[in-house]
């Protein structure tokens, strides 16, 4: 199946071929949250604790 993008960002079947069986090969894994680091380009820094229980609820 052709990729969407293809024609703008030049995904040739190879290239989805290749994609497609890295994803196949992809696990969920576990580790632990002291590894897990902020990502420094996130340009939400504050967060309303009350709006993410509201989204949580729904």
């Amino acid at each position: 199946m052709k990729h969407p993008f293809s024609r703008f960002f030049s995904f040739g079947e190879k290239e989805q071929e290749e994609t497609m069986e890295k994803q196949e090969k992809e696990e969920v894994r576990k580790i632990p949250v002291s590894k897990i680091v902020p990502n420094r380009f996130q340009p939400r820094t504050i967060f309303d604790e009350e709006k993410i229980e509201e989204l949580a609820l729904t």
